[in-house]
């Protein structure tokens, strides 16, 4: 598994820090947070399929 912290996952998603905190924070991401003490790490490849799932969701379910 292929775990990054919030700034490494960050950057491999080319995202902001921030963004990836709003997302956790959110419950997007729990799924494939992993929290050991202060610790916390993501799946990255668990993250990706959470946000295809959830840019598919997303893509389709948009109101006009």
């Amino acid at each position: 598994v292929y775990k990054r912290q919030i700034k490494g996952l960050a950057e491999v998603l080319s995202v902001s820090p921030s963004t990836v905190n709003r997302w956790k924070a959110g419950g997007l991401l729990d799924e494939a947070t992993y929290q050991n003490g202060k610790y916390v790490l993501f799946d990255v490849y668990g993250v990706l399929e959470i946000l295809r799932v959830s840019n598919r969701k997303n893509k389709y379910n948009v109101k006009n």
